[in-house]
Parts: structure tokens; sequence; C-alpha cells
């Protein structure tokens, strides 16, 4: 019958064409590589994360024992920015924003 939904060019592009097979799964081989790598990244970063998170708390406690900022930031070979930043409760590293 002329101007049902199926048959309606005009209708909307998510509408199912019932005369059609039903779409099969597809995959892609680069897929399981991927969440390997991915699987593979969050683990390090876990551990990366757990490492900083120890080297902020050293630097925390120091300041509160009465380090200077300066003096903590020289025998770390960090920035002084990067020890005020821990000092004032923030992370060792400033990642950019993508």
């Amino acid at each position: 019958m002329p101007g049902t939904p199926l048959e309606n060019t005009d209708g909307p592009e998510w509408m199912f064409d019932l005369n059609q097979p039903p779409r099969e799964p597809r995959t892609d081989p680069r897929l399981p590589v991927v969440r390997d790598a991915v699987q593979l990244a969050q683990a390090q970063l876990q551990s990366l994360v757990t490492m900083v998170q120890s080297m902020e708390s050293v630097i925390r406690d120091c300041s509160a024992g009465g380090m200077t900022n300066d003096e903590i930031a020289e025998q770390c070979s960090l920035a002084r920015e990067a020890v005020d930043r821990v000092t004032s409760g923030g992370t060792l590293f400033a990642f950019p924003t993508l």
C-alpha cells in the first residue's frame, strides 16, 4: 500500500526496513588489540597514580616538618611551582587538558 511508513522515502533515517535481512554484528580484528592496550595502560596508570601519591605524601610531610618549598624543590630537582602546588593540596603533575 503506497504511503505506508516503510515505503515513504521521506521518512526518518532511523526507520527499519523489515523487508531487509537483520543486520549481522560486525567485528574488527584491531579492537581486541585496542582492548588489551587499554587494559595495560589502565594498570600502568594505576601504578603511576600510587607512586605519585606516595611522593606527594613525602613532600607534604617534609613541608609539615618545617622544610621550605625551596628546600624541597632543590632536593627533589622539582620546579618550585610543582612543590607549591603539592603543599597547597594539589597534585604533583599537572597534565594539560586535551
